[in-house]
């Protein structure tokens, strides 16, 4: 429940905004205490939700981060840092971390311009229990725009960090529901 209010919708906002206006016309009107009563929950509970939303990240907002955090990474080649949002038990289709360093590092020879990475969103998360959860973006190779692809990459709460475990790709044109395997991986 806390993370629904961690990560509001803006139409939770908006409700709430709602309700704290019509609160205020109908104080302002009447002038009676148990209207102003009214008003201040509403006002009380609208900032309540904000506070939570602030100071709490949702598991959709914490794994947008790694997201956001590897693209940047990922756009400068610096696989280091990519690699560091990535799970030990990391695995794609049998091969493990090491593998898919060594693929990634091969990669730098023909497209040493990196990967770039856009379209996370709140509609392409989906959270599949509280340790696990999938989020949807597009990549591909900067100097390559044959290469793009859907990606779902797949996260695990490991401590308190969200850390990318496995993923698929689907191309983008044709069938798009067909899991697609990159070249070297």
């Amino acid at each position: 429940m806390l993370s629904y209010f961690a990560d509001p919708s803006r139409t939770l906002y908006l409700l709430l905004g709602a309700i704290v206006i019509v609160l205020g016309l109908i104080a302002l009107r009447r002038q009676k205490r148990s209207d102003l009563i009214n008003l201040g929950i509403g006002a009380l509970v609208l900032l309540v939700v904000f506070l939570i939303d602030r100071t709490t990240d949702s598991p959709r907002e914490a794994v947008g981060e790694v997201v956001t955090d590897m693209a940047r990474a990922a756009e400068k080649s610096d696989y280091d840092a990519v690699f560091q949002h990535m799970s030990e038990s990391f695995d794609y289709k049998g091969k493990d971390k090491k593998a898919a360093r060594q693929a990634a590092e091969m990669s730098k020879s023909y497209f040493p311009e990196g990967i770039r990475i856009w379209g996370v969103s709140r509609e392409r998360f989906k959270e599949i229990d509280a340790s696990t959860a999938e989020q949807e973006f597009d990549a591909q190779f900067v100097s390559g725009p044959q290469t793009r692809h859907r990606c779902v990459g797949v996260f695990k709460k490991e401590g308190d960090a969200w850390k990318l475990k496995t993923f698929r790709l689907y191309s983008v044109v044709g069938n798009t529901d067909q899991e697609v395997t990159p070249p070297g991986l």
